[in-house]
Order: structure tokens, then C-alpha cells, then sequence
């Protein structure tokens, strides 16, 4: 049974990482086709339509904003420092010697902040989860699981 609860977490971890990880890719890459700052806020709409699925009491729905202003935040944030690393990358390709080592390693900073990101919002998805009661939590589970079901191609067998 213990075997049992750690897969389901696993699985919600992985269903709500690979939300997060879109929006991360939207934070730190150039999907400027996806409509700027809109589609942070479709990522936020995306959360809201799966946390309204679970039926929050009133001290959960308040739980759950403080949540999502802090998520806000950080997306908000990462976005920021995406644009400041494109102004960086453009300002030294327009530039009379454009140095490709300068080039990458801006991209190379940006990347290595990547970890923090993810790592303080999968510490919201956990804070989240926690809060949850035990039906929520099965529900969550049932869609991780389904997530994790529809996955299954990507995965590797070996």
C-alpha cells in the first residue's frame, strides 16, 4: 500500500510538472507566437479550469489564491528575465564584433536559474496538494494517472 501512495504522487508530480514545464518553456524560450504575456495567463486560466473540477471549500479557494498570486508571480518574473535576455543577446548580435561566447553564455545564466524556477513551483504544486482533502486528492490522482495513461508513447520501455 505504501508502494501504492508513492506512485500516486508520482504521478500528480509528474501530470502538474509537465503544466508547469510549458509554462516554464514560455518563461525562458522565444515562443513569442504564443501571444506574450497572454499565454501566462491562459497557463493561470488552464490551473483555474482543473482546480474548479475539485469543488474548493472556502478556506481551500483562499489557500488556492495565495497560491496562484505566488505561481503569477514567478511566471511573471521569469517572463521579465526572458525579455532582459533577449534585450542582452540582441544588443551584442548588433554589435560591430558580436561575441558568440558572450551570446551563449547569457543563454547559459538563464538556463541555470531554470532549476529554482521549477523547483519553487513544484514546491506550490506540493503546498497545493497537501491542502487537498481525500476525495480531492483522488480526483487528482485519477487525472495524473489519465495524463500519465496518454503519455505512455513518449515514454521509453528500457
Amino acid at each position: 500500500m505504501k508502494a501504492m501512495s508513492k506512485w500516486k504522487v508520482v504521478g500528480i508530480v509528474t501530470g502538474i510538472m509537465m503544466l508547469l514545464a510549458v509554462g516554464t518553456l514560455y518563461a525562458f524560450g522565444p515562443f513569442s507566437y504564443w501571444g506574450g504575456g497572454r499565454f501566462q495567463e491562459r497557463i493561470l486560466a488552464h490551473i483555474d479550469d482543473r482546480v474548479e473540477d475539485l469543488n474548493l471549500s472556502e478556506s481551500q479557494q483562499k489557500a488556492y489564491e495565495d497560491l496562484r498570486r505566488k505561481l503569477e508571480s514567478n511566471l511573471a518574473e521569469a517572463a521579465a528575465a526572458r525579455k532582459a535576455l533577449f534585450v542582452e543577446i540582441e544588443r551584442e548580435l548588433n554589435g560591430q564584433n558580436p561575441d558568440i561566447t558572450v551570446i551563449t553564455g547569457l543563454a547559459k545564466e538563464q538556463f541555470e536559474r531554470m532549476p529554482e524556477f521549477m523547483g519553487s513551483n513544484m514546491d506550490l504544486v506540493a503546498e497545493f496538494y497537501n491542502m487537498l482533502d481525500d476525495g480531492q486528492k483522488a480526483q487528482v490522482i485519477a487525472k495524473a494517472r489519465k495524463k500519465m495513461e496518454r503519455s505512455r508513447q513518449f515514454r521509453s520501455e528500457g
